[in-house]
């Protein structure tokens, strides 16, 4: 399995997206609950479009290099059914950031670009690991994203062996999403933390100093 992580704006997210339809390498599933076991897809971006997406900003990126299957329902719950991530592609999976409002502030969200460790056959059970290709896409994906990104560092503390250590967190941000950071209009979310840009640092170096109340 891998994994990137990212934080971008609305406006970081559909020019995301829109490279992504340019390359026209991917047909874009949304990840949704469905009603019926008929899949929203899409290979264009439209204004009908990046409005279902930003309801529901998670997406499958299937494509003919490395995508086997068929999107797979489960079974309904509620009324309601899934794409099953383990017996539909493979696909890339693309959650893209997005702004909320947190207690008055504009809060810039988490994004993400994965795979699953394994997947499996639907009609036969066996269970398989990522093919290369999907790999290889998963890498030209994320170098594709962070061209259009800066990166910021954070220190944060880690506890591994039971000791509490200080760490330089590495943060990719949009363009657009940094911009509002340094006009101080908008703070990173991390969880339930909201990150402002006095916090982070081009380099590791240049983060505070560590106190003794955080050796």
């Amino acid at each position: 399995m891998a994994q990137f992580d990212f934080h971008g704006s609305w406006e970081d997210s559909r020019s995301y997206l829109e490279r992504l339809v340019r390359l026209q390498r991917f047909t874009f599933v949304v990840n949704k609950a469905y009603t019926s076991p008929v899949p929203y897809q899409f290979s264009t971006v439209t204004d009908e479009t990046w409005a279902i997406v930003q309801q529901r900003p998670n997406l499958y990126l299937r494509s003919e290099e490395y995508s086997r299957f068929a999107p797979s329902f489960g079974a309904p719950v509620r009324g309601s059914m899934r794409i099953s991530q383990v017996h539909s592609g493979p696909a890339l999976e693309l959650s893209l950031p997005y702004c909320s409002d947190r207690s008055g502030n504009c809060c810039l969200g988490l994004g993400i670009l994965m795979y699953q460790p394994l997947y499996q056959d639907p009609e036969t059970g066996e269970w398989f690991k990522p093919p290369e290709s999907l790999k290889r896409a998963f890498g030209q994906v994320r170098t594709l994203l962070r061209q259009d990104m800066a990166k910021r560092y954070l220190r944060v503390q880690t506890v591994r062996n039971g000791i509490i250590r200080p760490e330089a967190m590495i943060l990719w941000i949009g363009c657009d999403a940094m911009a509002a950071l340094e006009a101080g209009t908008a703070q990173l979310c991390l969880g339930r933390e909201l990150v402002p840009l006095a916090d982070l640092a081009k380099t590791p170096s240049e983060l505070p100093p560590v106190t003794d109340e955080e050796v």
